[in-house]
């Protein structure tokens, strides 16, 4: 191993998650805790499921009833749910009894379980079923957008992707079309652009709905760092919004841009682009992750590590899986158990 870097906590585990605050999730004997940075049990495997810490809660399953704990492990609320969601915006998603509803911090009922179905909070929405008809309630659940259609998804940046009568369309916070229901499917907005199909093909329109990408690909994805990703004839490649080729259709697989660089596979090898389409990293990975804080995870045979930018190996590949570093630490697998190592690198800034 590299020698800026080394177990920081011994793989013993049967799993592990990333850290947050300080707080990790565990699994030992087929049993889910909590352990610190330092890798000592903060709160002791008792549960058959765990999430990670969200809001300062954690959702738990003990004997088929979901709960939410501390960071202590106390439960702030009892397990007594037959399913639910990490908390978002102050308010847990939980369903009881066949209906959802949504709990605050102390376990109180917010929105009483009536709905048939739900998601989580965001934007201060949340979409509902009722009926067989999906809208949306505010906080407090009331509904401010009526049940009426077929499919509705999270807002994004204020607007909502909704579906009625199998077509595809968007909406504001209140209810009014943006773009109205023309399409065979469509992505969230990202970047002030959307993909949409229309005849079997996708295209891009903005936020007016105007067209800005004749339709004309087999798939698309969202715009990200002004770049998006489409595929043509099996063959992948990057548009801007103009709809003008960054990097050509040659590409046999690729993931969209992330710190300026992009994850592209030619021949069954993988490397790195930038957004003028030049290799900043030949291809020579069996395969790698999108680029985070200055790392990307990247395999050579069956065995993983961490490149930087210039793909030089910062974790060599030692190891049988790996996560991205998420405060300082990350999860790696070596002989069936997963432990953590520290970038003691970190703080260079040519990482």
């Amino acid at each position: 191993m590299n020698s800026h870097l080394d177990f920081y906590i011994y793989p013993q585990f049967d799993n592990a998650g990333d850290f947050w605050k300080g707080l990790a999730k565990i699994k030992i004997d087929k049993k889910w805790g909590f352990i610190d940075s330092f890798g000592e049990w903060i709160v002791k495997p008792q549960f058959d499921k765990a999430n990670e810490f969200c809001e300062g809660k954690a959702l738990v399953l003990v004997n088929g009833k979901y709960g939410f704990i501390d960071t202590y492990g106390q439960f702030i609320v009892q397990p007594q749910f037959d399913k639910a969601k990490d908390f978002s915006e102050k308010r847990g998603l939980v369903c009881i009894n066949g209906k959802f509803g949504f709990i605050d911090k102390c376990g109180e009922w917010v929105v009483k379980p009536r709905f048939d179905d739900a998601r989580s909070f965001r934007e201060g929405t949340a979409w509902v079923t009722l009926n067989g008809k999906c809208g949306y309630i505010d906080n407090q659940g009331d509904l401010i957008i009526e049940p009426m259609f077929d499919k509705t998804f999270s807002f994004y940046e204020g607007i909502a992707l909704v579906c009625i009568d199998g077509k595809y369309g968007f909406i504001d916070r209140y209810g009014n079309w943006i773009v109205k229901p023309h399409y065979e499917d469509a992505l969230d907005f990202r970047e002030g652009a959307v993909a949409v199909k229309f005849n079997g093909k996708w295209g891009y329109i903005d936020i007016q709905g105007k067209l800005i990408v004749e339709p004309q690909f087999d798939d698309a994805n969202l715009f990200s760092e002004g770049a998006a990703l489409v595929k043509v004839n099996r063959k992948w490649g990057f548009i801007n919004k103009q709809g003008e080729w960054i990097i050509e259709p040659e590409l046999d697989m690729a993931v969209c841009f992330s710190e300026g660089f992009a994850a592209v596979c030619v021949r069954n090898t993988w490397g790195f682009i930038n957004t003028q389409g030049e290799w900043i990293i030949k291809p020579q990975y069996d395969y790698v992750g999108s680029f985070k804080e200055g790392l990307a995870i990247a395999r050579v045979k069956d065995k993983w590590g961490m490149i930087n930018r210039n793909g030089e190996w910062i974790i060599e590949p030692n190891f049988d899986a790996i996560r991205n570093f998420s405060e300082g630490l990350a999860v790696v697998k070596c002989n069936d158990k997963w432990g953590y190592i520290k970038n003691l690198t970190r703080a260079n800034k040519g990482i």
